[in-house]
């Protein structure tokens, strides 16, 4: 049998309530800024991947403070002419991550690949990379040089 729970013990079951969801907030916002990195990183190793299926030799970049020198993907062929960003994300503000990838890229075209849980990935450049692609402007180096 349930005992009626008295005003001054109600509020210190609901002050206890509160304590123990702020303590698991800050946990739940721990956790998801791990399980952030972690998806990033298991972002950037899925197109790592991608790359290598089709054709190309690509590994993760160093990932420094954001720089050409340390982009998300380095993909020997391509590393020469494009930056790659990769977010592995449900909500992407892509002008954002343009933004980010044209700070990051340097003199090289800026690239992001993103893609959501359980969808292919897409592509986004900049219209003027995409019609330099068109017309064939970038050199392919060879996986032997």
């Amino acid at each position: 049998m349930r005992q009626p729970i008295h005003s001054h013990q109600q509020q210190t079951v609901d002050e206890q309530h509160l304590r123990k969801d702020r303590s698991t907030s800050k946990t739940i916002q721990g956790d998801q800024t791990m399980n952030s990195n972690q998806k990033g990183k298991r972002g950037e190793r899925a197109f790592r991947d991608e790359l290598r299926e089709a054709g190309f030799t690509a590994r993760r970049g160093q990932q420094f403070s954001g720089s050409p020198d340390s982009p998300d993907v380095i993909c020997d062929e391509l590393n020469e002419w494009f930056h790659f960003e990769v977010k592995h994300v449900e909500k992407l503000n892509i002008e954002q991550a343009m933004d980010q990838a044209r700070r990051d890229a340097g003199t090289k075209e800026p690239i992001v690949a993103h893609k959501r849980n359980f969808k292919s990935w897409l592509i986004t450049m900049p219209a003027s990379t995409f019609w330099k692609l068109l017309r064939g402007d970038f050199e392919m180096k060879s996986k032997k040089d």
